[in-house]
């Protein structure tokens, strides 16, 4: 009788610590997961109003940058070297202008924006050139009276929905030759994490012919673009290690 209740309390002790471990672990994994997101999303933060406050002195302008990155973090939940997919996104407007905005001598470029996903910048079609950002298009130009200008000024157009499939492929191989002299031992694991998706743009066709007033127009939406774009990155582990018998 005295042997089965230390059976049954080594039993249940053997429970509560597997249930112990199987909660530690997880807490674990939903700290880290959670540190790793948070320092994903203020360095892409950071990243992105660098970037922004270049582009607004090489374009002499009011800038609007956008930064996306498929990235992935260590995952005690995802298999050896595959890790787990985030995706942190930020925004930043900065305006560093001396004189009239844009290139020298120029009297119809206003501001710019940007949209870029890993290492590479979406650009679109316009007449200043591809450098310029997403697409531009010519527009009428108020005073602070609300008197129409000589003039018109470049607009960029705005973003308002990215469709984007992310696709993941990944591979684990071990490998164990023993021989007289020892064993030998290969592992390698692959994952390619790769992306495709379109951005949706249009521009604003109410125009503010009064803006010294705190009226502001309805937006009036009006020529639909789109733009495609690709983007892939590897990564890669290979080792090859012996134990001599």
């Amino acid at each position: 009788m005295g042997m089965t209740r230390i059976k049954n309390k080594r039993g249940q002790a053997a429970a509560e610590m597997a249930i112990l471990g199987a909660l530690i672990i997880t807490a674990f994994s939903y700290i880290m997961n959670f540190g790793q997101t948070l320092g994903a999303a203020q360095q892409n933060k950071m990243e992105t109003f660098r970037r922004a406050l270049q582009k607004a002195y090489i374009r002499n302008a009011s800038v609007n940058y956008t930064l996306k990155r498929n990235e992935r973090m260590a995952s005690v939940n995802s298999g050896f070297f595959q890790g787990q997919a985030i995706a942190p996104q930020s925004s930043s407007s900065v305006t560093w202008q001396k004189g009239k905005a844009g290139d020298m001598k120029s009297v119809n470029q206003g501001s710019f924006a940007f949209w870029q996903i890993d290492d590479t910048e979406v650009k679109g079609e316009n007449e200043l050139g591809p450098e310029y950002g997403l697409p531009l298009r010519l527009q009428d130009s108020y005073d602070a009276q609300g008197g129409k200008s000589d003039w018109q000024v470049y607009v960029p157009a705005s973003l308002y929905k990215v469709n984007e499939t992310r696709t993941e492929k990944y591979s684990l191989n071990s490998d164990k030759k023993e021989s007289h002299s020892g064993i030998n031992y290969t592992k390698t694991a692959t994952m390619d994490d790769s992306a495709a998706g379109t951005l949706y743009l249009h521009y604003n066709d109410a125009i503010d012919e009064t803006p010294a007033d705190d009226h502001v127009p309805e937006p009036v939406w009006a020529s639909p673009q789109e733009i495609s774009y690709s983007t892939a990155t590897s990564y890669s582990y290979d080792k090859n290690w012996g134990v001599s018998h």
